[in-house]
């Protein structure tokens, strides 16, 4: 008779379930059959605070558990500043990336997401010619995305600026730059969509400078994480310092003087009253009637017959 084998128990099939939810979460391609980019914002801005082009994308995933390892097509050769994920308060996460050159003329940029909204920001050179200069941008969907907004920034000090294909759609803002702007909705994964940009210009300067207040660019540093590990350091310490006052009250208290049994009271204090429960035998602590212990060093009292 062949023994049976003995099934495996909801704790175990618990355990399976959530370590297959991990690996899900690592592994590209295994938990993101179902991911898409909900929306997301492209902003391409030639010789804005560096004579290269800053590229920024900014959106949202849906789909796919989260935490998520999510891939991003750039050019090759970027310069990667940042990628991370936006919070609800706005403020960008430090994540790590890893960024490898692909077939097609492309990078992928690779990174643990840990919420499904996202930020990815580059500088990267395609600009050719001068003063007359033009450059070509790829974008390359990595997922089906639903909505997709882009901007081309003029530089402050260029002329003769065009985009191909052309839109209708132009802004400016008050800085007095100049936006091209662009519309897509339901791409489907790897679709590409170029854009051709030239301009004049003879200034080698960017429109503005790099850390100026009124730089677009995201900052490297994450100050909200700064400050609130700053206060929380400060809340530890304060804390420790609580802890060790309320011991050593406690260990140590305060000091009171008092002779130890069989010892003659200094002159003036004749007089005074020996306690009712004598003197601790081991630190010479004054006892009252009731202790059956030490209140400074715990020695148990002993008691007169």
């Amino acid at each position: 008779m062949k023994p049976k084998i003995p099934m495996p128990s909801w704790r175990w099939l618990a355990i399976l379930a959530f370590f297959l939810t991990m690996v899900g979460s690592v592994i590209p391609g295994l938990a993101a059959e179902d991911l898409k980019i909900k929306r997301v914002s492209i902003a391409i801005w030639p010789e804005y605070d560096d004579p290269r082009v800053l590229v920024q994308y900014s959106g949202e995933f849906s789909g796919g558990p989260f935490p998520q390892r999510v891939q991003l097509y750039v050019p090759k050769g970027v310069a990667i500043n940042s990628a991370c994920a936006v919070d609800p308060n706005g403020q960008h996460t430090s994540e790590v990336w890893e960024m490898k050159d692909t077939s097609d003329g492309y990078a992928l940029v690779t990174y643990n997401l840990p919420i499904p909204t996202f930020h990815l920001e580059f500088y990267y050179n395609p600009l050719e010619g001068t003063p007359d200069k033009s450059m070509t941008y790829l974008f390359k969907a990595p997922y089906a995305i639903e909505s997709l907004q882009l901007e081309v920034q003029q530089p402050l000090k260029a002329g003769n600026f065009s985009v191909t294909p052309p839109t209708t759609s132009i802004g400016t803002d008050a800085q007095g730059f100049k936006y091209y702007n662009y519309s897509y909705s339901d791409l489907e994964r790897d679709r590409v969509i170029e854009l051709k940009i030239a301009y004049t210009k003879s200034d080698p300067n960017p429109s503005v400078t790099k850390g100026s207040p009124s730089g677009g660019a995201a900052s490297g540093v994450n100050w909200g994480k700064v400050i609130l590990l700053i206060g929380g350091a400060l809340l530890l310490g304060v804390a420790a310092y609580w802890v060790v006052d309320q011991r050593s009250r406690r260990d140590y208290g305060p000091q009171r003087y008092s002779p130890p049994p069989g010892k003659a009271a200094r002159k003036g204090s004749a007089d005074r009253a020996a306690p009712a429960g004598g003197f601790c035998a081991n630190c010479g602590q004054a006892l009252e009637a009731g202790d059956r212990f030490c209140p400074r060093c715990g020695t148990r009292a002993r008691r007169r017959a």
